[in-house]
């Protein structure tokens, strides 16, 4: 057996084991939408979503209750980087974005403190005792484009 099978194989099982961890059955459409989202290693449109699920067999009405379920179960984030739609990736923690204005880049970055500007808001805040969920994309330019200006 290839390593590429194996390392597939156990990717495959610890989201079952996610799946199953969160209450929720490992259906292969769900275990296939979230290798998918892991394998891309970026935020991907719904447009993306659709075309690599058909290649498991998966229909369009299936993708959407998949990802609808897997982002209440915090699995997974919506992620908007202005392009006009949505994009969505796994959930992580500390984990950002960097956007190109012109030519729609992305990059990921990890670091900002963003847990330390939670915790200070809350202290600030009047009515306010918990963040369930925040963002960061920080839109720019890119190196390449900046030098076309």
């Amino acid at each position: 057996m290839k390593a590429s099978t194996t390392n597939k194989r156990v990717q495959e099982e610890r989201f079952r084991k996610t799946l199953r961890a969160v209450g929720e059955r490992a259906t292969p459409a769900r275990v296939a939408l979230l290798t998918t989202l892991e394998q891309a290693g970026r935020p991907l449109s719904m447009q993306t979503i659709l075309q690599q699920m058909k290649a498991f067999g998966t229909d369009q009405v299936t993708v959407y209750r998949s990802l609808h379920m897997l982002e209440q179960k915090g699995l997974i984030q919506r992620v908007d980087l202005r392009h006009g739609h949505t994009h969505f990736e796994l959930a992580a923690s500390d984990h950002h974005h960097l956007v190109c204005l012109t030519c729609g880049n992305v990059e990921d970055f990890t670091g900002c403190g963003v847990t330390s500007m939670v915790s200070r808001a809350l202290k600030q805040s009047k009515h306010f005792v918990e963040v369930k969920q925040y963002a960061v994309e920080l839109f720019g330019y890119c190196k390449r484009c900046y030098k076309n200006k």
